[in-house]
């Protein structure tokens, strides 16, 4: 879990017992001033042996890439420190073969005017900025889902523009931002999921 803590940003706890969930250790993100603004931990997911934690944004470094070989230990990864200059609001990883190679990539839904939706290659645990999307408007992007080869991203109510927006992933990675759909919801869309021929929003 992401603690509102300065120091403490990460906890773990064991929940095999799920109605007696213990504490088993705490972690520093390195990096993140705790004396600057927002140090606290933010969001959190775990993605095979790795776990991608982030503040919002904050002086420092927002992005961190723990090894959870252990989940008992997590073990930060310095080189995967990144300072993205951001608040990630939603996040998610996919991993597909690309020119024949197996990707690892993280994909943001963000606060910043200018990128709003990022996609990072932390197939080695350096993070590289692959994909920037800068959207109409100054409203943040606060919701994502991937299914199959298309990405869904929701935005805060936007009174001059949608709040739905669908990308094909591999256009994307391959240098075309163009939104293949766009929707009115007329809400902040907090939340998607998917399945088959649906998708599901949570909105305001």
């Amino acid at each position: 879990v992401m603690q509102h803590a300065s120091t403490s940003q990460l906890g773990v706890f064991d929940v095999t017992d799920a109605t007696n969930p213990t504490l088993i250790t705490e972690r520093t993100l390195g990096g993140a001033n705790s004396s600057g603004s927002f140090p606290q931990g933010w969001r959190v997911m775990a993605y095979g042996e790795r776990l991608y934690a982030v503040t919002r944004e904050t002086a420092g470094q927002e992005l961190h890439i723990f090894s959870i070989v252990n989940p008992r230990n997590p073990i930060e990864i310095f080189s995967a420190r990144y300072n993205l200059n951001r608040t990630v609001n939603d996040m998610t990883v996919r991993e597909q073969i690309v020119d024949g190679s197996l990707r690892r990539y993280l994909f943001l839904a963000s606060s910043a005017n200018l990128k709003e939706l990022g996609i990072f290659d932390v197939t080695n645990d350096i993070p590289i900025e692959k994909v920037a999307v800068n959207l109409p408007n100054e409203v943040d992007a606060i919701s994502l889902h991937l299914q199959g080869d298309n990405l869904y991203l929701g935005r805060r109510n936007n009174s001059s523009g949608p709040e739905l927006y669908l990308y094909s992933v591999k256009n994307l990675l391959g240098g075309s931002t163009t939104t293949l759909a766009i929707n009115e919801v007329g809400a902040d869309v907090q939340t998607i999921r998917g399945t088959g021929d649906f998708i599901f929003l949570g909105t305001s």
